[in-house]
């Protein structure tokens, strides 16, 4: 899930790029992380309108997130994320 319905995206089958809720992108990243073994990382490239819902991981997981820009002059659209589930000390 990288577009959100939110923001006007819509899905359709010739589409590769999915679109959904919001809730749904937190349950998804969820999911993901439970299916991780402990010391592991999760990387994803995330579209930046979903910054806050992996920012809202940073209070359990380190998160690691950087910016693609396509251009010095323009903000970027896409960031890289990783999200790294540690073993409690």
């Amino acid at each position: 899930p990288f577009h959100r319905t939110d923001k006007g995206f819509t899905s359709n089958k010739n589409n590769i790029a999915f679109a959904t809720t919001e809730d749904m992108v937190h349950t998804w990243i969820e999911n993901m992380l439970t299916l991780t073994k402990q010391n592991g990382v999760i990387s994803l490239i995330h579209h930046i309108n979903n910054i806050k819902i992996i920012e809202s991981f940073a209070k359990s997981y380190a998160v690691d997130m950087t910016e693609l820009k396509t251009s010095p002059n323009k903000n970027a659209k896409r960031i890289i994320v990783n999200i790294y589930k540690k073993s409690p000390e």
